[in-house]
């Protein structure tokens, strides 16, 4: 049964279909919500109330693409994970007085191995992860960044710039 198939059964409230739907993109859903949030029980949270929202939206959906809906969906389960956060507790945004070289060795990033970087990026200061997060990865702008996180662009910027400076260190051990 393709996407399109399943967002024709989501949209009419089928509850078959929509578990199909649940199936086919839970373990991605984890995935994206697993980079804001570290605690599996709460990255859990943000997919259920992901898809519940998703469902409660779908009527309004009108791009029948695989790639579509899947960007439509996995960026729901960031905001709701960036949600989460926001209710749980307060982000610590580090500053730091060191000389701050922006520049990244590409070399060091393309010699990575994805889990390599996936285990680098557990090891980022939250702040630094989330940032990093959502301009690298999910394509944010900072100032979607900023008004989502409840923080100042240059804030976004300078926690991107450190975030990128740590991960290049670590990947190089």
């Amino acid at each position: 049964m393709t996407t399109s198939d399943l967002i024709q059964l989501c949209q009419k409230g089928d509850s078959r279909g929509q578990r199909k739907m649940f199936d086919r993109f839970a373990d991605q859903s984890l995935n994206v919500a697993m980079r804001y949030i570290r605690d599996i029980d709460l990255a859990n949270e943000a997919v259920i109330r992901g898809f519940t929202k998703a469902f409660k939206s779908i009527k309004k959906y009108t791009h029948f693409s695989d790639n579509g809906f899947k960007s439509w969906l996995m960026k729901i389960i960031a905001n709701e994970s960036l949600m989460l956060i926001r209710e749980r507790k307060t982000i610590i945004y580090h500053e730091s007085n060191e000389e701050l070289d922006a520049s990244i060795d590409s070399e060091v990033v393309d010699r990575a191995s994805v889990d390599h970087i996936n285990q680098a990026m557990g090891l980022l200061p939250e702040g630094y992860r989330l940032v990093l997060s959502m301009y690298a990865v999910e394509g944010f702008s900072h100032k979607e960044i900023a008004d989502l996180l409840g923080i100042a662009e240059s804030t976004s910027r300078s926690q991107l710039t450190y975030a990128r400076k740590k991960l290049q260190i670590l990947l190089s051990k």
